[in-house]
């Protein structure tokens, strides 16, 4: 079952490890990767996160949905999912603005939409991309989400996700607090990162 899937997904619908790795052989000087992975295995979204979603969705909702309607209204926008982690904030930003442009040259979505995610707990650049396909006689909407951050913005995602959207171990007050005093480290040392890269690069010029 799974080995059919991934198949489809590398030859359909999302990027695979060897065309990140080729994008950023081709913009050597604009970007540094340190990780591509898929969020799971599969690149699907698992089942406890989908139901999650689903339950607060109104039954119009979801019948609009499976008839390729509602798309900006529908919580559920990750379906598949890639995610890349970069370097340092310029790269992220150059990497994001690389993966925009083939996207819609080479990768034939129909939609793409890019959202700068900051807040509290979490900070990213993420695309809600849309392909539509033939199916049963009918046209049905795919959602795939690429999201694209720093190494530390990664760190800070894992946290997140076990203090707040998880909510495991700890009361509320202490989970937020380990949240703002990794947030305030992780943020300092961003610079840092960013000026060895840029040192890097000028003493290979």
């Amino acid at each position: 079952m799974l080995d059919p899937l991934r198949n489809i997904l590398k030859n359909h619908l999302i990027y695979t490890k060897n065309q990140i790795r080729k994008l950023e052989k081709n913009n050597k000087d604009k970007v540094h990767i340190h990780e591509p992975t898929n969020t799971t295995g599969t690149g699907f979204k698992n089942l406890k996160s989908l139901e999650d979603k689903l339950v607060d969705e109104s039954l119009d909702k979801l019948h609009d949905f499976a008839a390729g309607k509602a798309r900006d209204h529908f919580k559920v926008k990750d379906i598949i999912r890639f995610r890349v982690v970069c370097h340092c904030k310029i790269d992220k930003e150059n990497f994001a603005d690389l993966i925009e442009d083939s996207a819609q040259k080479y990768m034939n979505f129909d939609d793409i939409y890019r959202e700068k995610k900051e807040g509290e707990t979490y900070d990213a650049i993420h695309f809600d991309m849309y392909k539509y396909y033939e199916y049963k006689k009918k046209k049905i909407l795919v959602p795939c989400e690429v999201q694209v951050k720093t190494i530390f913005e990664h760190a800070q995602a894992i946290q997140s996700h076990k203090y707040h959207y998880k909510q495991t171990e700890y009361g509320e007050k202490s989970r937020m607090y380990i949240l703002k005093t990794n947030r305030l480290i992780l943020k300092a040392l961003e610079e840092p990162v960013e000026w060895i890269r840029n040192l890097a690069n000028e003493n290979k010029s």
